[in-house]
């Protein structure tokens, strides 16, 4: 966890390299993740076009708590007409 904490600390920002790029994004959380959700709010300022899940549980691990949930929603989201 200290490593991912200090990745984050270093991270900058640049919205001149996001702006631009033509990709889909998705935020995905779950409601009892303890990391993800307090970013929440700033990570959909920071990028206004993703589209936002929010999983009832599975903390930070979701993705392994809840594989075949976690699959449909990436299914939708590149499923999706671009």
């Amino acid at each position: 966890m200290a490593e991912g904490m200090e990745t984050r600390r270093r991270f900058v920002f640049r919205s001149d390299t996001v702006e631009p790029w033509p990709g889909e994004m998705c935020i995905l959380a779950s409601k009892d993740d303890e990391l993800a959700l307090p970013s929440l709010s700033e990570l959909q300022q920071r990028y206004p076009r993703a589209r936002t899940h929010i999983f009832e549980q599975g903390g930070h691990h979701t993705f392994l708590f809840f594989p075949e949930a976690y699959t449909a929603v990436l299914r939708v989201v590149l499923d999706a007409p671009r």
